[in-house]
């Protein structure tokens, strides 16, 4: 990873289905990891994808645990205009963290 700008950010989401947490702005999204911190034990399963390409998963996680994947220092990579979603099996929340950088890389001005 060295050399990449690596942008990290957490996420809570709380709705059954499809939770859109990352859209990219000009490319395609390079995932380095999610993880998953369910705030209760949930009954089924947490499915991380890119639009519908599946990645990720946890049936049936346990509160006070973490799931996801890193593939650090590789990362998982979508297709121009993927968003990376998590799909919740029942409303309960979930915070999510994720470390991505958006491909191409468009370097930031000064001042941004």
């Amino acid at each position: 990873m060295s050399g990449q700008l690596v942008e990290k950010k957490s996420f809570v989401v709380s709705s059954a289905g499809d939770n859109t947490v990352l859209i990219p702005k000009n490319g395609k999204l390079k995932v380095f990891s999610v993880l998953l911190h369910p705030n209760a034990d949930i009954t089924g399963e947490i499915v991380i994808k890119l639009r519908s390409k599946l990645i990720a998963g946890a049936r049936n996680p346990k509160t006070g645990a973490i799931y996801g994947f890193n593939e650090h220092p590789d990362f998982v990579e979508g297709a121009t205009g993927d968003e990376l979603v998590v799909n919740l099996p029942s409303s309960i929340a979930v915070t999510v963290d994720i470390a991505w950088r958006e491909a191409p890389f468009w370097p930031r001005e000064v001042g941004d």
